[in-house]
């Protein structure tokens, strides 16, 4: 699993990161197992709150998302892929244009007058 966080993430978010990819490993039950258990328990049972600052606004609906999202990099309310510029790594605000039927693309390049 590869998350993309960010310029900046939590010790928190570092944290649900580490206890998810755990529980996947073949651990024989006992003291280390508890430990691993307890704690994924713990971080997923304490509401996940960052900083204002951290939290991505979907350009589409306007919804703050958190950091880290188990669907990938979308949006958690209209599933918007998100695609960051490489300057500030802000999501961009993209628009999808669909050309109508029967219309060739040079056709749909050509500014109408």
């Amino acid at each position: 699993m590869i998350v993309y966080a960010g310029p900046c993430i939590s010790v928190r978010g570092i944290r649900f990161i580490l206890f998810s990819q755990l529980q996947h490993l073949r651990i024989p039950r006992g003291p280390i197992w508890e430990t691993i258990q307890l704690g994924a328990v713990s971080i997923r049972g304490k509401p996940y709150r960052d900083s204002d600052d951290y939290q991505i606004i979907c350009p589409r609906c306007g919804t703050a998302n958190g950091l880290i999202n188990p669907g990938g990099d979308e949006c958690a309310n209209c599933q918007q892929m998100f695609y960051h510029s490489f300057s500030n790594f802000e999501p961009l605000p993209l628009v999808e244009f669909k050309v109508e039927d029967g219309l060739s693309d040079d056709e749909a390049f050509q500014p109408e007058l």
